[in-house]
């Protein structure tokens, strides 16, 4: 014995399995709100997919970032010293070729 008239909402795909639908007792409005719940949950489950994905994307490229940061660094650390080398070794010459030329004035 059938509540309602045979409509667009029997061939709702979600709900169609609950004990309630198959007996009848569920008036078409409610199995439409079923149907909008079970649509509404899938993508709820897509957003925490896609947070998820996201995030984990995320740390990956911060770890890909940190580990370029640490190849940059490293040869400027290096170019840095042989710059201070330089110039160091730049002011003794700079100190020798003055002290020889007034050594050879007198």
């Amino acid at each position: 014995m059938r509540l309602w008239k045979k409509s667009a909402f029997d061939e709702l795909s979600i709900g169609r399995d609950s004990p309630r639908r198959r007996c009848g007792a569920l008036p078409p409005l409610e199995i439409l709100l079923e149907d909008i719940r079970g649509k509404f949950d899938l993508v709820l489950e897509g957003h925490d997919t896609l947070r998820k994905e996201i995030r984990d994307s995320r740390e990956e490229l911060c770890e890909k970032i940190n580990l370029v940061d640490f190849k940059v660094e490293t040869p400027n650390q290096k170019i840095d010293a042989v710059a201070g080398d330089l110039a160091a070794h730049r002011a003794d010459t700079e100190i020798q070729a003055h002290s020889g030329i007034s050594e050879r004035k007198d």
